[in-house]
C-alpha cells in the first residue's frame, strides 16, 4: 500500500489493488480501519478489487517479458506493469517458549494499551510493530 500511497500522490498513472480480503489491512488492522483506508484511497482515484485474486497475468504484446494486464475475475485490466506485495507475517518466533500465546498467524493479542494478554507478566510486557492483534472494540 506504501506504493499506492506513493504514485496515487503524484497522479502518475491508474490504480488498481486486488485482495483476498473484504478490506486492505482488515487481518492486521481489522475491518473498521481497513474500510476507513479503503474509502480514502478509492476518494484519490484509486480502485479496489477486494476478495478477489490474481488468475493471470498477461504479457505484452511484442514483449512476453513485460506485463500487459492482469485477470482478476474473469476480466482483464491493463497494466503497464505489476507490483505484487504478499503481506505482513509478524516476526515472532523468539517469543515461542516465553508463555506468551502466538495467534494462528503467529500475531500477539493485546489489550487496548498494547498490553499482551497471556504470559506471565501482562502488567509490563507490551507488543508492537505488526505482531500486536489489536481489540476491536474498546474496552
Amino acid at each position: 500500500m506504501e506504493i499506492v500511497v506513493a504514485v496515487s500522490k503524484k497522479k502518475l498513472a491508474s490504480i488498481d489493488v486486488i485482495g483476498m480480503e473484504a478490506h486492505p489491512f482488515e487481518g492486521v488492522l481489522g475491518k473498521e480501519v481497513g474500510a476507513g483506508l479503503q474509502k480514502y484511497h478509492e476518494s484519490q482515484g484509486v480502485k479496489f478489487h477486494m476478495e478477489s485474486k490474481v488468475e493471470q497475468i498477461i504479457p505484452q504484446e511484442g514483449n512476453p517479458h513485460l506485463a500487459g494486464g492482469v485477470v482478476v475475475n474473469g476480466n482483464t485490466l491493463p497494466a503497464d506493469f505489476v507490483i505484487m506485495g504478499v503481506g505482513v507475517v509478524p516476526a515472532t518466533e523468539y517469543v515461542k517458549g516465553s508463555g506468551i500465546a502466538l495467534e494462528k498467524d503467529g500475531g500477539i493479542k493485546v489489550d487496548k494499551f498494547l498490553r499482551v494478554q497471556s504470559g506471565p507478566d501482562q502488567e509490563n510486557v507490551y507488543a508492537v510493530g505488526p505482531s500486536p492483534q489489536y481489540p476491536l472494540s474498546a474496552q
